[in-house]
């Protein structure tokens, strides 16, 4: 790769920028896990080869991002409900003043869809703190199923990135199947 900074061979670091979406992996048994939206790893509750149980925390993923997150997201929705508040105080003034032709139409007709726009910001805004408490409870990962936890992949202060980072395996130990072979003599007999 050739580098045209002339600043000789520096490293250039790379910028984490946290994923969210709308779909996750779901889990089988004896197959990797990976971690839901995340930054670094903050603490992992089960060690190596210990049992787990479905719906047992794992590990934690550093929550504070997406804390963060759910606390502007609850804030804007309390901006639209304001909102709201007002275009329909305005209306309510507006009615009877047009009635009485007192102001004209299209203040009133200004301030009805104001209040249409603002509860339409408040269905926004309701969908956006779903969505940041829904990311906040993906940096929680619990165990799928029922099964033994494999080698930890990350340790706390890695960086972990959703879809990319291996966490962890669990091997379900529910049912357990065993093949092996034995001669058609011993079967019989």
């Amino acid at each position: 790769m050739a580098n045209t900074s002339g600043q000789g061979n520096i490293a250039t670091p790379l910028k984490f920028v946290p994923c969210s979406g709308s779909t996750w992996p779901v889990p089988r048994p004896g197959k990797p896990w990976r971690s839901g939206p995340g930054w670094r790893a903050s603490w992992r509750r089960c060690s190596s080869r210990k049992a787990a149980r479905s719906g047992q925390l794992i590990s934690v993923i550093d929550q504070r991002p997406y804390k963060a997150a759910l606390q502007d997201a609850r804030g804007q929705l309390a901006q639209a409900q304001a909102a709201f508040g007002k275009a329909n105080k305005d209306v309510e003034r507006l009615r009877p003043l047009v009635a009485a032709k007192a102001a004209p139409a299209q203040d009133l007709d200004r301030a009805e869809s104001e209040a249409e726009f603002s509860l339409a910001s408040i269905e926004k805004g309701n969908a956006a703190v779903a969505r940041a408490e829904l990311d906040l409870k993906f940096t929680e990962v619990r165990a799928s199923i029922n099964g033994i936890i494999g080698r930890a992949e990350v340790t706390v202060g890695n960086l972990v990135a959703r879809d990319r980072t291996l966490l962890t395996t669990i091997s379900s130990w529910e049912p357990m199947r065993v093949v092996f072979s034995i001669s058609e003599s011993d079967y019989l007999s």
